[in-house]
């Protein structure tokens, strides 16, 4: 009988721990949707609790928040789109900060001809999720240059229209963070810049055009449409800048432990004793891709001097994940 008692707890505890967060008795569903084959956020995919019967819609960047106040363990989570195959997902399954590829139904539309050349757009720099996967912690780390990171685009030719910027996200803790963080938000503010090539240096020159981000969620592929913006790109080779701005809203303060001497003995040795000590970093953090070849980089340090930044030697291969789509 005692035995029996014990499998119960056990089996309560294990299904307990393949559960989302819980606070007062609810359970948040959250994550990030696209398009299986071009990786592009979906918007509009309804993610719907089964049994319980509630729903939500993912947002501009593919991202949903769904909570429940009533999940049952062998509910399913089931993703659906117009144009997209439906995806049923059990609650047990489940993982924090999900990322889902949902795959498109292929249909033959009749393409309609309106000029002699089709027009296409191309990405420059292009990393794909299997390149950001946070589950390569060997590959990929938070990537945080705290003033601004710059890196150099080559397009075929000049006089191209920028459509978006892509970038990967992160959070700062990682799966073997021992060091509690004292103050973490999903919300973000950074610039972004897009500069020409200083003819002097190499480096970063002129800014032609400045857009202020704002992140309101976890979204691991973030995509910033300047569609609207009408930019012009007159030289074939260009910079793209990430400023972070350090401001309260980005802070991110942590909790670190250092060993301090807290008395000499007598034959002159020493006891020690762990202090605690708190650094500031800011958000966002981006993903750093490792490279056998990364891309020419520099970073600005706070006299607002660009320096080269060795991607071989000093990020030991390790490049920002940072594209760029133009229309050509």
């Amino acid at each position: 009988m005692r035995s029996q008692i014990v499998n119960i707890i056990l089996l309560a505890i294990s299904i307990a721990c393949c559960l989302p967060f819980i606070s007062n008795g609810q359970v948040l569903y959250e994550g990030q949707i696209v398009d299986k084959n071009t990786e592009l956020a979906v918007q509009g995919v309804t993610v719907r609790l089964l049994k319980e019967n509630i729903a939500a819609s993912t947002n501009l960047q593919g991202y949903f928040k769904l909570t429940s106040n009533n999940t049952q363990p062998n509910d399913t989570l089931i993703f659906s789109s117009v144009g997209y195959y439906s995806f049923k997902l059990p609650v047990s399954l489940y993982r924090e900060n999900l990322f889902l590829l949902l795959h498109p139904r292929t249909t033959d539309l009749q393409e309609v001809g309106i000029t002699n050349r089709k027009l296409k757009d191309l990405t420059l720099n292009k990393f794909v999720w299997a390149d950001i996967a946070q589950d390569q912690d060997d590959r990929t780390q938070p990537f945080n240059a705290m003033y601004a990171f710059a890196k150099l685009f080559a397009a075929p030719n000049g006089n191209m229209v920028l459509k978006n910027i892509a970038l990967g996200r992160r959070s700062f803790q990682d799966k073997n963070e021992v060091r509690p963080l004292i103050k973490n938000s999903p919300k973000t503010r950074f610039r972004l810049h897009l500069l020409t090539v200083n003819p002097a240096t190499g480096g970063p020159g002129a800014v032609l055009f400045t857009k202020e981000v704002q992140l309101n969620d976890n979204a691991t592929l973030i995509r910033v449409d300047l569609s609207k913006d009408a930019i012009v790109i007159a030289d074939r080779q260009f910079y793209i800048a990430v400023e972070w701005l350090r401001i309260p809203f980005n802070e991110l303060v942590r909790l670190n432990y250092a060993p301090k001497i807290r008395k000499v003995t007598k034959r002159r040795g020493v006891i020690l004793e762990d202090v605690s000590e708190y650094s500031t970093t800011y958000q966002p953090a981006l993903i750093g891709m490792r490279q056998r070849r990364g891309a020419i980089s520099w970073t600005q340090n706070e006299k607002g001097k660009w320096i080269p930044y060795n991607t071989a030697t000093r990020g030991r291969g390790l490049e920002i994940a940072l594209s760029a789509t133009v229309h050509h």
